[in-house]
């Protein structure tokens, strides 16, 4: 039974990434749209699985530890810091120029609607995607395989997802950086939550992330700096 588990969640995770992608990186769908197809597929699909499929509680993976809250925050604000540094130091190597092209024609999203768009990508889309990546493709899928292969799995698809969607975004050199950054990522992510067993401190430092990758956002749009 452990075997088959295994099998269904590493395929049903490799069919709704891939699904995913599709919707955001190639089809044009509108922003909102999207939003509620996600949400389907990577929210409600794995809590429905997990609790009928694979009769695991769901209330586990949002166990919250008062004691640890403080340090997930401090992590989170020294991720916010280290992104910002990089991109300050990065922009003079790489271009930039494309990125609120592509979101635009690609995305829907511009410099008068980018604030309401921020808020969602730093509060429930990083959920959404911690429910995922991180409670079905690497905390369910641990409790039915062996070593470090849920860990590794989950982060390489949490890139592969990231990467496919900001495809022309960036040159060469930093779209393959950005693939390394994004499955080392899902590696502290998956070790945040390896010993709770719950979602949340992976969720606090995700959302510092996207604090930081949206402030990039808003000087790339020339809303700051």
């Amino acid at each position: 039974m452990p075997e088959n588990n295994k099998w269904k969640i590493v395929s049903l995770t490799v069919l709704l990434v891939f699904i995913m992608i599709l919707i955001d990186g190639v089809l044009s769908i509108k922003y909102q749209y999207r939003a509620l197809i996600k949400f389907s597929l990577f929210f409600l699909i794995p809590l429905i699985l997990r609790k009928k499929v694979f009769s695991s509680p769901i209330k586990k993976l949002f166990k919250t530890d008062s004691k640890n809250t403080r340090k997930e925050i401090a992590l989170g604000i020294i991720v916010y810091i280290f992104i910002l540094i990089s991109f300050f130091v990065f922009r003079n190597f790489f271009d930039f120029s494309k990125v609120t092209e592509n979101i635009t024609k690609k995305v829907g999203v511009n410099k008068n609607n980018f604030l309401y768009a921020s808020l969602y990508i730093s509060f429930f889309n990083s959920f959404i995607e911690e429910v995922f990546f991180r409670g079905f493709a690497f905390l369910k899928l641990k409790e039915v395989t062996k070593g470090n292969f849920a860990l590794y799995f989950s982060s390489l698809f949490f890139s592969v997802y990231h990467v496919f969607i900001m495809n022309n975004w960036f040159n060469i050199y930093l779209f393959l950086l950005l693939i390394f950054s994004l499955f080392i990522s899902g590696i502290i992510f998956g070790k945040l939550n390896e010993k709770s067993k719950s979602i949340y401190p992976s969720w606090i430092v995700h959302m510092f992330a996207n604090f930081s990758i949206n402030t990039v956002g808003f000087i790339l749009f020339n809303t700051l700096l």
